[in-house]
């Protein structure tokens, strides 16, 4: 089982995210209203990745991000945006940490292209039982999936 933690303000998309997750009978989706809320989350559970909303109040995407590293927190970090921004450009650069760039209010497609973006970071076979191969430069920043 693979333990997913999604971060998110919107409450509706929260418990859409962990119903979609969950119905593959795959996820285990825990879910965090705020950066605070998700560093509690983040020490109490052993997570294998963490989807983050790069806006959240009081604490960035970024910044939660560094806070869970400096408590030895490192799991492959989505985050979920609709921006494209430079100081998130240059976040993505770091191993492990992934940008998934999706409309705020999202349809289920958009929900499911996310679901395979969490088996690609997690290693897990999709649904289809295809393991996703990597090319690119990592350095770069530069992950693409075939």
């Amino acid at each position: 089982m693979t333990s997913i933690l999604y971060v998110d303000t919107n409450i509706e998309m929260c418990h859409l995210v962990r119903h979609m997750f969950e119905e593959t009978r795959e996820m285990l989706v825990y879910l965090a209203g705020s950066g605070e809320e998700a560093i509690i989350s983040s020490c109490r559970n052993q997570l294998d990745a963490i989807i983050s909303d790069y806006h959240l109040p009081g604490m960035s995407g970024v910044s939660l991000l560094k806070r869970l590293s400096l408590l030895g927190i490192c799991v492959p970090f989505i985050f979920f945006t609709q921006d494209f921004t430079t100081p998130l450009n240059e976040v993505v650069r770091l191993p492990n940490v992934f940008r998934f760039n999706g409309k705020r209010d999202l349809e289920k497609r958009e929900i499911l292209r996310l679901l395979r973006i969490v088996y690609w970071v997690t290693g897990n076979p999709d649904q289809d039982g295809v393991m996703p191969v990597i090319i690119g430069d990592e350095q770069r920043g530069y992950r693409r999936r075939v």
